[in-house]
């Protein structure tokens, strides 16, 4: 049986400072949200030295503030890595 996930779309969070593109809950549980945003033309990760990949320093401190602002995780989505 899969999960009952709510969605919401395109709403300004954490004090105006983000801009969610989805912000997913599961129905069962609506306290932890997870907040992604997604970008089309920029490059959000870097290959660190042992191959490994991070968020660039934008995408750790929107992580923090999302948590900081009671979301349970934050992810971003870049078209331009996905081609």
């Amino acid at each position: 049986m899969g999960a009952n996930f709510v969605y919401s779309k395109n709403e300004l969070v954490c004090d105006n400072r983000l801009m969610a593109s989805l912000i997913v809950s599961n129905a069962n549980d609506p306290a932890k949200q997870h907040l992604v945003e997604i970008f089309e033309d920029e490059i959000l990760t870097y290959q660190k030295e042992d191959g490994s990949l991070e968020m660039r320093k934008r995408g750790r401190l929107a992580r923090q503030l999302a948590k900081q602002n009671g979301f349970q995780d934050y992810s971003c989505i870049s078209f331009k890595e996905l081609e």
